[in-house]
């Protein structure tokens, strides 16, 4: 038996979202800003908290409430930013997101929810869209390609210090993959100067996407034995398959200082 319980109550009469600048370059950082435009009716609960699905990490520059910059309270999480205001809104208000995002698919979209904590229950109301030229108000399609499956690769901290005193004990292997719509088997190993294999660290079929931020291969130091490397120089190769044999391999290094 499953058991459904909600709330009839509107957080809102009518939401509605739209980006600015619907064509964007793929695999560059762009500035986007994200419209959201909410009216009410007597009864409403009126918005304190706004969801923004995020296909990709963004990093959030400015948030605007009727041309006035306010400061909510950031929640980012995995393929998703929260933003929690400092009083509910419940007259009609503009709200305007700007953020930075690299975008790797053809086209990306990015829905959001709006939500009142007056609500006994967790009852979000999903922000519609408008359709224009036959695309959604908050979908950006991309222009240009990718001429590498593997970009930007870049290893932060470098170096790093895994002696658990909780300041970069670990290190964030951060990359975009592109041109791949059907799973390839991506392989992250660290070997040591002499060619030695210390750790096999990742290993799983994925597509196209972003491992940056949280959702970046992170190495914490130890081999597979668990036991914490040498200090020294390490290198990290990153193996992307593809069809008939086509995949890619990237090389960086990093060091492991105490």
């Amino acid at each position: 038996q499953i058991t459904i319980t909600y709330d009839t109550v509107m957080v809102a009469g009518s939401v509605v979202a739209s980006i600015d600048g619907r064509v964007q370059p793929i695999l560059k950082s762009v500035d986007v800003v994200y419209h959201i435009l909410m009216d009410f009716k007597k009864g409403n609960y009126g918005v304190d908290t706004i969801r923004l699905i995020t296909p990709t990490p963004i990093i959030i520059k400015r948030i605007l409430r009727d041309n006035v910059v306010i400061s909510p309270r950031l929640l980012y999480g995995l393929g998703e930013v929260k933003l929690v205001l400092s009083d509910t809104i419940s007259t009609k208000t503009e709200i305007v997101i700007e953020f930075s995002a690299t975008l790797y698919l053809d086209e990306m979209s990015f829905p959001s929810e709006i939500s009142s904590s007056k609500s006994k229950y967790y009852n979000p109301q999903r922000v519609e869209r408008n359709v224009i030229g036959g695309k959604d108000s908050w979908t950006i399609q991309t222009t240009g390609f990718a001429d590498r499956l593997l970009v930007d690769i870049k290893i932060d901290p470098n170096p790093f210090t895994p002696n658990g005193d909780g300041k970069n004990d670990e290190t964030a292997i951060k990359f975009y993959i592109s041109n791949i719509t059907t799973p390839r088997t991506l392989a992250v190993s660290i070997f040591d100067v002499t060619g030695r294999k210390v750790r096999d660290l990742y290993r799983n079929n994925v597509v196209a996407g972003a491992f940056v931020d949280l959702s970046a291969i992170r190495w914490d130091g130890r081999n597979d034995d668990r036991s914490v490397v040498r200090p020294g120089l390490y290198i990290i190769r990153v193996d992307l398959a593809a069809d008939q044999g086509g995949g890619e391999t990237v090389c960086k290094t990093v060091t492991v200082a105490y």
